[in-house]
């Protein structure tokens, strides 16, 4: 057995060579769009989540329940309200 290629052995090997070598730049080309693609999609996420939570931060300041006031810490005695001035409290 001979470790030398015929010429056809070469010719044919340098087609494939060649065909691959094509097949590697367009799946290169593939990759880069669709890299690309993904960090779109990911800035596009981003956008949408920030305005998500922007839309439910509004949504659950204008009709939520209880919320922390910062003008009277927890812990400070409340205001009288209208029940409390009805039984005789102070304002």
């Amino acid at each position: 057995m001979t470790d030398i290629l015929t010429t056809t052995e070469v010719e044919l090997l340098r087609r494939q060579v060649d065909r691959l070598t094509a097949e590697l730049g367009d799946a290169r080309r593939q990759n880069a769009d669709l890299t690309k693609l993904v960090s779109d999609q990911a800035e596009r996420l981003l956008v949408a989540q920030a305005e998500n939570e922007a839309a439910y931060k509004e949504a659950y300041n204008a009709a939520a329940g209880p919320h922390f006031c910062h003008g009277k810490p927890f812990g400070a005695r409340p205001r009288p309200g209208i029940r409390d001035l009805a039984n005789g409290g102070t304002s």
